[in-house]
């Protein structure tokens, strides 16, 4: 990783601090700006990381947008829980995706780790 990655990361770290420290004092106005830039840094490592795998590196930084997505709507007063909770599914199925693009998870197991995730979701699996 070189550095400008490892400074996003760094910077990522530290606004994760932030936004903690904003949820623990009930400062929502440090969470709204503290909590998307994480995902905004982690996007931006994503990036700057010459990895070669194109692809991966697409899905992978597809999967953190819909994560700041999620993250950015139910955050809202008004938060649409079920379009929070859609765009974090898009996410996790991006990174499943990724992951078998690297060949770094089996299918089998990525099947059997979908079920068991939507066998939760909807209470079949205590």
């Amino acid at each position: 990783m070189g550095t400008t990655a490892t400074v996003l990361v760094a910077l990522a770290g530290v606004a994760a601090l932030v936004d903690w420290w904003g949820v623990a004092r009930g400062r929502l106005g440090v969470e709204f700006i503290a909590k998307p830039l994480v995902v905004i840094g982690l996007i931006g490592a994503a990036l700057a990381v010459d990895t070669g795998a194109g692809v991966v590196r697409g899905l992978v930084v597809a999967a953190l947008g819909a994560s700041l997505v999620g993250d950015v709507v139910l955050m809202t007063p008004d938060a649409r829980f079920e379009a929070g909770i859609f765009a974090f599914l898009v996410a996790h199925v991006l990174y499943i995706t990724a992951f078998l693009e690297t060949g770094g998870l089996d299918v089998g197991a990525g099947v059997a780790a979908a079920v068991l995730i939507i066998g939760i979701g909807f209470g079949a699996v205590p």
